[in-house]
């Protein structure tokens, strides 16, 4: 019994902290109005960082199950919800806000929401859950797992068929750049989809041969430095990080936030050709002719690599729209404020016992 309420807590506990730490994060990005896109993935990015880690914020010893103690069968008015957030007041703290939501009893033995719920379930329901629940997890990282596979089969078929770029690239910056994280530009004719990174330390940037018989020597330049600020950010390191973590917590609903953070990503990249002395525009009109070339019914790309027809309108807006920030002291303490929230989001315990 006491087996199944663990792993009844495990996965309940570990979901309603996901959701409010979340919908905090969600809150200090809007109230600060954080305009830094590597800001914004970061901090999206430590609430699946965070899974892992409440697992060993978890304190069993305290667990009011455990010490005999029923949460539904206490007396009225015995049972509290603490709420904290809470600025340090010592060196102890090394200066972290303490911040969490925890029910415990009179005897200030901690439980949780679902140890409620699972005194109203007899034993054989709660193991039937318990067992089902399982088997549904396992399948899914299977599936998640199956999808990676072909994934990679098909990364490894592109990679089969691509050859060095024969394209001369004059920007004396790029040429720096790909030198410097030696990264290799191949060119694949069977491969027709977006312009991807790929390895973790022989960096490649495989292209479609067809568009960039289609673009600029401009917007192929704009395109590949776009691609070198991904090698450089680790992006691709990143994204494996995270691909792993959904896998491991199948049970919590990771898809969405993982799109946000990515899509993060590509305007963080395309912010930075300023660094290169490339003008933004190149990069919006490579897009758009990537998009034409892509969206063609008779083309059959990678199931991996295609572009989502909506982040390519909101990248070619901002594009248009976006001119180099001006960054000052206001803005960088507005980030170490949110930073410094973020942190203690990251480190709370949520609906924990």
């Amino acid at each position: 019994m006491i087996f199944s309420l663990t792993v009844f807590n495990i996965i309940s506990a570990i979901f309603l902290s996901f959701l409010t730490s979340w919908i905090l994060v969600e809150f200090i990005l809007a109230i600060f109005r954080v305009r830094s896109y590597r800001f914004k993935a970061f901090a999206r990015m430590l609430l699946l960082f965070k899974l892992p880690l409440d697992i060993c914020l978890m304190n069993w010893s305290n667990w009011a199950i455990s010490k005999g103690v029923f949460p539904a069968h206490c007396e009225i008015d015995s049972r509290k919800l603490v709420a904290i957030c809470q600025l340090p007041h010592d060196m102890f703290s090394f200066f972290v806000p303490k911040m969490g939501i925890t029910l415990y009893t009179k005897d200030q033995f901690s439980f949780s929401l679902v140890d409620i719920l699972a005194e109203i379930l007899d034993s054989f329901q709660l193991h039937t859950f318990i067992i089902a629940s399982i088997c549904i997890f396992a399948l899914l990282s299977i599936i998640r797992l199956w999808k990676i596979w072909l994934d990679f089969s098909s990364l490894q078929t592109i990679l089969k068929d691509a050859r060095s770029c024969t394209q001369k690239i004059k920007n004396k910056k790029i040429l720096l750049a790909l030198k410097k994280c030696n990264i290799t530009i191949l060119t694949s004719n069977a491969y027709k989809g977006s312009p991807f990174t790929a390895g973790l330390f022989r960096t490649k940037i495989v292209l479609s041969a067809q568009w960039i018989q289609s673009v600029s020597s401009d917007e192929l330049e704009a395109v590949i430095a776009h691609e070198i600020c991904h090698c450089k950010k680790k992006d691709p390191f990143f994204r494996l990080c995270l691909t792993i973590i959904s896998i491991l917590f199948p049970w919590i609903p990771t898809r969405r936030l993982r799109k946000m953070i990515y899509f993060q990503f590509e305007l963080d990249a395309d912010s930075k050709l300023q660094d290169f002395d490339i003008e933004k525009i190149h990069l919006a009109t490579a897009l758009g002719k990537l998009a034409n070339l892509q969206f063609q019914k008779e083309i059959n790309a990678s199931r991996v690599y295609l572009l989502d027809s909506m982040n390519v309108l909101s990248r070619i807006k901002a594009l248009r729209s976006d001119t180099k920030k001006n960054w000052n002291v206001f803005h960088y303490a507005i980030l170490v404020m949110a930073a410094y929230f973020l942190v203690g989001i990251f480190l709370g315990k949520f609906w924990l016992i």
